[in-house]
C-alpha cells in the first residue's frame, strides 16, 4: 500500500512538472506577431566596379530596412548566399549586425560577401551574368524574434542594382 502511495505521488509530480514545461515552452515568444519590415538588398560593390576579376572577389551589400511596425527591431544576424550561379558565386557566410530601427523608421545594413568571380573583362562569357542572391535576416522585437528571405536577381555590368 505504502509503495502504491509513493508511486502515485512520483507520478502526479512528473505530470506536473510536465504540465509546467509544456506552459513555459508554449509562453515562449518565438514568433513575433507585428507588420514585418520592408527589405530591400542592394549590391554597392561588384565585378563591374572591380574590373572584372576571375578568382576570388569580395562584394559589399546593403540591406536597406523599412521598419512599419511600433515596436522597435533589432537586425540581429544576416545569412547571405547565391541561390544559382552569374558573374559571381559568393560563399555563404553568417554577420552579426545587432543594427535597431526605431518604429517608422528606415535604416541600412552594410556588408561584405566572400566568393568567386568569373571574371576576365566585361566581354567575357558570364561576367555579366545576373546573380541571383538569398539573404536570410534574423530579427530580434520586444514582441518576439522572427525572420524573413529575400531573393534577389542582381544585374551585373554597371547598373540596375540601385533603386
Amino acid at each position: 500500500m505504502r509503495s502504491m502511495k509513493r508511486a502515485l505521488l512520483l507520478l502526479a509530480a512528473v505530470s506536473l512538472a510536465a504540465v509546467s514545461l509544456v506552459a513555459s515552452c508554449s509562453s515562449s515568444k518565438q514568433n513575433a506577431t507585428l507588420i514585418h519590415p520592408e527589405l530591400v538588398l542592394e549590391q554597392l560593390v561588384g565585378p563591374s566596379e572591380l574590373g572584372y576579376p576571375s578568382g576570388r572577389i569580395d562584394i559589399q551589400f546593403a540591406l536597406h530596412v523599412g521598419n512599419r511596425s511600433g515596436e522597435p527591431i533589432t537586425v540581429q544576424r544576416v545569412e547571405i548566399s547565391t541561390s544559382s550561379s552569374g558573374a559571381y558565386v559568393l560563399r555563404r557566410e553568417s554577420f552579426v549586425l545587432d543594427k535597431r530601427i526605431a518604429p517608422g523608421t528606415a535604416d541600412s545594413v552594410t556588408f561584405w560577401g566572400h566568393g568567386y568571380a568569373r571574371g576576365r573583362g566585361p566581354n567575357t562569357l558570364g561576367s555579366q551574368e545576373p546573380v541571383t542572391v538569398r539573404c536570410i535576416v534574423y530579427f530580434n522585437t520586444p514582441a518576439g524574434a522572427f525572420t524573413e528571405v529575400v531573393n534577389r536577381d542582381l544585374m551585373q555590368g554597371g547598373g540596375g542594382n540601385r533603386n
